[in-house]
């Protein structure tokens, strides 16, 4: 007579509901992190948001000089913020 708890049917009963019990926290956790995360900011893309798309995401600024992304782009981006925050509040 064999002992219960070294059968093979009752390893694979024990592996089965830890991995039942594994699914069902992990789906518990997710689930309240998602209702933490509920509260209705950046569902849509901050105002003033523009794509990268708009750039067309060159690379190359040899050959695409005023559609790739370079130091150049984010100095043209910063200037044109400040002259426009400069006449809102002047």
């Amino acid at each position: 007579m064999t002992n219960l708890s070294m059968t093979p049917l009752f390893c694979i009963i024990c592996r089965l509901t830890m991995m039942h019990y594994s699914v069902l926290f992990c789906l518990i956790t997710a689930t309240r992190f998602a209702e933490t995360l509920e509260n209705g900011l950046a569902r849509t893309p901050p105002m003033g948001w523009m794509s990268w798309t708009k750039f067309y995401c060159q690379t190359d600024c040899v050959l695409h000089p005023f559609t790739c992304i370079s130091e150049k782009l984010y100095m043209d981006m910063a200037d044109r913020m400040g002259k426009l925050t400069r006449k809102l509040y002047s």
